[in-house]
C-alpha cells in the first residue's frame, strides 16, 4: 500500500486552539531595533477566526514595532490586503525568520 504524503504545516487552514502557534517568550528579550528587516509571524483575530500571518518589520515606533503584511488574509478582513501596515508589540511575535 502506498503511503500518503504528509501535508506541509504551511498548508493547514484550520488548527484547534490548543495546537495553534503562540507567542514565543524567547523572542521577547531582543532589542526592538534588532527586529527591523526580519519577518515575524503574528496572530490576527476577528470574531471566531484567528489567522497567523507573516509581517516584514520595517521600523520601531515608540515601544512597539511596525511592519508590512506580506500576504492577503483569507478570513480576517480587518487587515484587508497584503502590503497593509500593521503596528504590534514584541510580545505578539510567534515566529521569526530572516530573508
Amino acid at each position: 500500500m502506498r503511503r500518503k504524503r504528509a501535508e506541509p504545516l504551511s498548508n493547514i487552514r484550520f488548527v484547534c486552539g490548543h495546537c495553534a502557534p503562540r507567542p514565543d517568550p524567547t523572542l521577547h528579550v531582543e532589542a526592538l531595533a534588532n527586529y527591523v528587516g526580519a519577518y515575524v509571524k503574528l496572530a490576527f483575530r476577528e470574531g471566531k477566526w484567528t489567522e497567523h500571518l507573516w509581517v516584514r518589520v520595517t521600523n520601531v515606533q515608540g515601544d512597539g514595532l511596525v511592519g508590512v503584511l506580506t500576504v492577503k488574509p483569507i478570513f480576517v478582513t480587518r487587515v484587508a490586503e497584503g502590503g497593509d501596515t500593521v503596528r504590534f508589540r514584541r510580545e505578539d511575535i510567534e515566529q521569526l525568520s530572516w530573508p
